[in-house]
Order: structure tokens, then sequence, then C-alpha cells
């Protein structure tokens, strides 16, 4: 008596935009009451850091990833913020190993993962952070060579449940997922604001999450350095911004946003982030 109903997620294969069966059951919540994993969304991710690794048929650029997270919002009818959202799970290959399979060499598999997390945490959803992420868990020596074209259709499961013999609060993917789950649990922009598309090209996504006063700035970059102007349509007082994440990683620590009258500049390393919060 007295409780806030339960939080019921369930999964549905498949389900997410493009399966209109799982759609009609996440839609109809309050017969259901229930949410469901949102897998058309993990694959995305997956399909956007994998870059031009990916086979040529199954490359998403950052334009196709902004394409998708508006269609979201109409196709969960706005309900797409209940919804569980997650990289990857037990019922899949994790994606180091996916990455691994690609052809992506180890450093820069962490840094890929580290941008699917920055979006997992602050794009509409609630997101699920599958065990040993936040460590670069992974169990390479499958004996199962996967073909790029087939990285997402074969049943492929590379014994993705090895334990962890260490354990770290220091790795640059847990900083990243403790600051942007403190970002969430203080932010009603993120954790339930509009999403709003501020650039996309092939390589970089730039968005806001707003709610009332509050907005949270997201920029992500999968490609090569890049500087990019914003033109005046940013509502944030002028000055420098270097972000939430700045000493997350290495790869971070030189990006910026740079808002003047009129004008906003934003400067992204290869590989990286910036998340700025901005209220009033």
């Amino acid at each position: 008596m007295g409780r806030s109903a339960p939080y019921f997620v369930g999964e549905w294969s498949g389900g997410g935009v493009g399966d209109p069966k799982s759609l009609a059951f996440a839609n109809a919540y309050p017969f259901f009451k229930t949410n469901i994993f949102d897998i058309e969304l993990s694959l995305a991710l997956n399909q956007f850091i994998g870059g031009g690794y990916e086979d040529p048929s199954q490359q998403l650029s950052a334009q196709g990833l902004d394409t998708l997270l508006q269609q979201r919002v109409t196709a969960f009818n706005g309900r797409d913020d209940w919804q569980g959202t997650f990289i990857d799970n037990h019922d899949q290959m994790r994606t180091l190993v996916r990455l691994q399979k690609l052809g992506v060499e180890e450093a820069e598999r962490d840094r890929c993962i580290d941008l699917a997390t920055v979006l997992l945490m602050t794009v509409r959803g609630i997101p699920v952070i599958y065990y040993g992420d936040e460590q670069y868990l992974a169990y390479y020596d499958d004996g199962h060579n996967t073909p790029p074209e087939n990285i997402n259709s074969d049943n492929d499961d590379p014994y993705n449940r090895p334990g962890m013999t260490s354990w770290s609060r220091n790795t640059p993917a847990f900083t990243i997922i403790r600051v942007l789950a403190d970002l969430r649990q203080r932010s009603k922009a993120v954790a339930a604001g509009s999403y709003n598309p501020v650039y996309a090209d092939n390589d970089v996504l730039v968005f806001e999450r707003r709610s009332e006063n509050e907005i949270v700035l997201v920029a992500v970059n999968r490609g090569a350095a890049a500087t990019i102007s914003l033109g005046s349509g940013l509502d944030l007082p002028p000055g420098t911004y270097r972000g939430l994440l700045a000493n997350a990683s290495e790869v971070n620590q030189g990006n910026s946003l740079t808002v003047a009258p009129g004008s906003a500049v934003l400067v992204l390393g290869p590989l990286s982030a910036l998340v700025v919060e901005s209220k009033g």
C-alpha cells in the first residue's frame, strides 16, 4: 500500500523500431504493465561504434543513428524513456568481442565501447549495464571466426560469461558510468527530457536533452579529430566548456565547446565524447 508501481521490463527478440508487434505490446502498457528491452537500439549502437569495420551493408552513420533516436520517440508513443536500453547482454556476444571479430585493435575497442556507454547513459531509456563492461571484460579465444557480414545474425556465443579476476574503480568505463549515473540521478533532462538533434554527419553526433530550463548537451565522435561550427542555435551561456567527462579518459581531455553570442564551436578528439550540463 502506498508504494510506487513496480517496474517490469521483458525481453522481446528484435524488439524496438522495425518490429511492429513488439511496439504494439510495449504501447499497450496500461494493459500489460510491461516495458521491453530495446534490442534494435542495441544493434544500432553496436553498428555505430563499429564504423567502417562493419560490413558495408550494415554500416550506420551518426546521421542514421540520429534518425533512429528520433523515430523511437514516435514509435513508442513517447514512452521510449521507459524502455530498457543496453549495449550487450547474456544472450549475445559481448560488444568488445564483436569489435575484436570485426578487426578493431584492443586500445581502440576500449574507446569504442566507452562511446557506446556515453550514448547508452544519455539517450532516452533506462540503461542496463552488462556486468564486466565497466572492466572491459571479454573472452576472445572462442574458436568461432565470424565474418563481418554475419556479425549481426550469427548465433555466436563466445563464452561471454567469464569470471573477473580483478576489479577497479579507476577504468575509464567505470568513471564514465559513475559520472553519468550521477547526472541521471540529478538531471530530469537526462532522466526524462526531450531528445533534440543538434548536429550529425558520418562520425559525429551532437544532441541535447532538455527539461524546462535544464539542458544537457552530448557530443560523440567515432572518427578522426574534428572541429565543428554549431552555429547560433545553442541556448548555453557564453563560455568555454570542457564537460563532465574531461577527466574520465585521456581522449576526452582536449575536448571543448566554446559558446559566444551568435556562434558555438565544438572541438572533439578521435574516439571521444563531451557532455555539458547547464541549468538556467
